[in-house]
């Protein structure tokens, strides 16, 4: 039988997981910071999609029975491990879950109480979280909430499972949503949230926590500069063409907005003309990347790229 937390008269259970990859000893000081919260998982969930076994053995010496770990026989990316764990915790009956990655933990010790507790107060709520954004689907662009607009409760199109992501376990439950591990990596949780709006549920942020995390980080009056070329090496170019691939496969296949998949395209296309500025090696490099994202994304051709 799952323990129930009781907080002003609401019972309510509470479990998480956090996806890992090759990172054990952050994973181990990440779960500290999660048990150290005044609402703590009932069980942590650890899903290991790491090439050896470092973070096993160090997930067995802290021997704490509320810890689950899973192993993963390859590398399923954060957008598969996050299909497991939504699923195997929405499917055990809990009634709030928390998505998080190994290197983001939450930074204050009452964040995931505070959620819980603005989500239980608002109806339909989907998904809460401490950071978050609006979405411009006419031009395709991210939208910072304003400084002075951070108060109460917000209404976002999504959160980042690195900022103290909550789910409704009942809305995945009543619809079937879950993370697409087609995904592989990059904006599985844009896609996620996405989807649970479409049915009715709404993407909620809290305003005093995203000031506070602002506050924290020194981003108050932050301005976004932007090159419009960065010159990106191996790692970063895979993680955009990520990026384009999977914003065009989900705007176009699934959102239905063919229009804004092909808004994207037009910019990456010019891009890649402008990035041979940044040497000729860059500039093929950048043009092999982009143009098999654009290909793959529109015949869904999915997963790890190789």
């Amino acid at each position: 039988m799952r323990f129930m937390k009781t907080y002003k008269q609401e019972s309510f259970s509470f479990a998480g997981f956090v996806m890992t990859y090759n990172r054990p000893k952050i994973l181990l000081e990440s779960i500290r910071e999660i048990f150290k919260q005044s609402l703590s998982p009932e069980i942590l969930l650890i899903i290991d999609n790491s090439e050896n076994n470092y973070t096993k053995y160090a997930i067995e010496k802290l021997n704490n029975p509320k810890i689950k770990y899973i192993k993963m026989p390859e590398n399923i990316g954060p957008a598969g491990a996050a299909n497991r764990g939504v699923k195997f915790l929405s499917e055990l009956g809990y009634d709030w879950i928390y998505w998080g990655d190994d290197d983001d933990p939450p930074k204050f010790p009452n964040i995931f109480i505070n959620l819980v507790e603005i989500a239980s107060k608002n109806e339909n709520t989907g998904a809460i979280g401490s950071v978050g954004s609006k979405f411009d689907f006419k031009n395709g662009l991210t939208v910072r909430f304003k400084d002075e607009e951070l108060k109460g409760v917000l209404s976002a199109d999504t959160i980042g499972g690195g900022h103290n992501l909550i789910l409704n376990g009942e809305a995945i439950r009543k619809t079937g949503v879950l993370p697409d591990p087609k995904l592989f990596f990059g904006f599985e949780e844009f896609d996620f949230l996405q989807r649970l709006k479409k049915v009715g549920y709404s993407i909620l942020v809290s305003g005093d926590s995203l000031f506070q995390h602002r506050k924290a980080s020194n981003r108050l009056n932050y301005k976004i500069n932007r090159k419009l070329i960065p010159k990106l090496d191996e790692a970063a170019s895979k993680r955009k063409y990520y990026s384009y691939r999977n914003h065009i496969y989900i705007f176009y296949h699934k959102l239905g907005l063919k229009r804004l998949a092909i808004l994207i395209i037009i910019r990456a296309t010019m891009k890649v003309f402008m990035g041979y500025f940044n040497g000729f090696k860059f500039g093929n490099r950048n043009a092999i990347y982009t143009f098999s994202a654009i290909f793959d994304g529109l015949t869904k051709k999915l997963g790890k790229h190789e």
